[in-house]
């Protein structure tokens, strides 16, 4: 019997060992798979040797942010998949999330600009004729152009457009594929002002402008890639049409002119709009779930005035800001605010969630509950989702402290009025005449309510309340406070 037991025994421990084993060569199989997928990925994106750059840089390891500022005039700060990309008057870079530098590369553009499209980014020179594209670690591919540039955009697949100057017409609108060999070319005989790719079809909307009556007339056309038709077209009398891009999803478009912001379905049906009426657009932010507009000039009003809509163009919030605002971004939950000085995160309502002082700012870019910022020094990151959780969390211990005062002031005035009945009943009894005069002269003097405060103060239970209250600027002033006051 005890030769059974053990022997069941071996066999458990088999058994046990058999387990493990499966479940570790499993685990590496998922490891392999995993990295097989992601190869094939960006194998999908970009050549093997570019994939595998992509990947090493990807592994590497820096000392974390902040890190020294390059050098350069900042231009643009943009996330690019999970990476950073920063755009200086000088050279291009990128870094991951634990501050490794992947990408340094001059570019030699005057008047640069790039455009990011998951983990690529296209890099031209407006008025210019230079055309770069790169990977988060290296460059991909360049070309110049027999024509002026005037302005570009990166599809999610690779393909770009991008506009120029023609021989025969005003602009000319060339998509290219990947590997930079063109397959699709429109001309106009009007300016192309925008130009838009979609990431999930295989179509572009154009914007284009002239006058007419000596008023603007504006237009949108939307392209089919396979053939060279013209879908639809839709005309703006009396507007002049300023940016149009596709929203994330690829369903819908969005236009701004010098009076509205306009959505429009695919087949250019208009489905909400904005007016400005007499605002001035000074700057705007077009998120996932909707647009940021800033109107006003600061210099003139010391203010400007914010708007936000949701992705169906319906108003959610508008305020004002004191302050003159250089960079502004948006993510799902919230919008930044930088002004020289300092960083604003707001609800799409005007909430002030968190103030956060940093000097000399340029640009700031939200990734994944984290702000990377840029001054002229370094470039750093905030955590901004910790820094909301403790406004929060403050906020939460002041209304609470605000209840219990008030608990507190509700408990006082049954005291209060025993006093009062007290006094008045010493009053109507005068077993002495002379004690009863006093005691009316008390009263005169010194009201009922007087001498409960008195009494309170006296009492060291009562005296440490109301100390606490004043004890407590934590509670009653979190950091968001002063933005509150400023939103209108």
């Amino acid at each position: 019997m005890a030769k059974l037991t053990n022997l069941e025994k071996v066999r458990r421990q088999r058994a046990r060992k058999r387990l493990i084993r499966n479940l570790f060569v499993l685990g590496i199989f998922g490891l392999i798979v995993y990295l097989c997928i992601t190869l094939i990925h960006q194998i999908g994106e970009m050549d093997l040797k570019t994939a595998y750059s992509d990947i090493k840089a990807e592994i590497g390891s820096g000392n974390g942010f902040p890190v020294t500022m390059p050098g350069g005039e900042v231009r643009q700060l943009q996330r690019a998949g999970d990476s950073l990309m920063l755009l200086t008057d000088t050279n291009i870079y990128s870094y991951n999330a634990t501050g490794k530098q992947m990408l340094n590369a001059q570019h030699g553009m005057a008047d640069q600009t790039m455009s990011v499209a998951r983990e690529r980014t296209l890099l031209y020179d407006r008025s210019g004729s230079r055309i770069t594209l790169y990977s988060k670690s290296s460059q991909v591919s360049t070309m110049t152009s027999e024509q002026q540039i005037f302005t570009a955009d990166l599809a999610a697949n690779g393909n770009f457009a991008v506009v120029t100057a023609s021989d025969t017409h005003m602009a000319q609108v060339t998509v290219y594929n990947r590997e930079m060999q063109w397959f699709y070319r429109w001309k106009s005989y009007r300016p192309v002002v925008s130009a838009a790719l979609s990431d999930v079809r295989d179509e572009m909307m154009v914007g284009c402008v002239d006058v007419e009556d000596g008023g603007y007339l504006s237009s949108i056309s939307r392209f089919l890639l396979s053939t060279e038709k013209e879908l639809n077209r839709i005309e703006l009398a009396d507007e002049l049409l300023v940016w149009l891009d596709y929203t994330s999803g690829g369903n819908t478009l969005r236009a701004i002119t010098d009076k509205r912001v306009i959505l429009f379905n695919s087949d250019l049906h208009e489905i909400g709009s904005f007016e400005f009426g007499t605002r001035k657009l000074n700057r705007f932010y077009s998120a996932r779930e909707g647009m940021v507009l800033v109107f006003g000039d600061h210099a003139a009003d010391k203010c400007l005035e914010l708007v936000t809509l949701d992705e169906a163009f319906q108003l959610q919030g508008m305020f004002e800001v004191a302050y003159d605002i250089i960079d502004l971004k948006a993510d799902s939950d919230y919008i930044y605010l930088a002004s020289r000085d300092q960083v604003e995160v707001m609800r799409y309502d005007g909430t002030t969630m968190v103030q956060i002082e940093l000097f000399n700012l340029h640009n700031i870019e939200p990734i994944d509950g984290q702000l990377y910022y840029a001054t002229g020094a370094e470039l750093g990151v905030l955590p901004t989702r910790e820094a909301i959780n403790q406004a929060r969390e403050l906020e939460r211990a002041r209304k609470n402290q605000e209840r219990e005062n008030a608990s507190s002031e509700a408990a006082e005035p049954p005291t209060s009025s025993d006093d009062d009945s007290s006094s008045s009943t010493g009053a109507e009894q005068p077993a002495n005449s002379d004690t009863g005069g006093d005691s009316s002269t008390a009263d005169t003097e010194q009201p009922a309510g007087s001498a409960s405060l008195s009494e309170d103060a006296e009492q060291p239970a009562a005296s440490s309340s109301s100390s606490k209250d004043a004890e407590q600027p934590a509670a009653s002033d979190p950091p968001n406070a002063a933005g509150s006051s400023s939103a209108g």
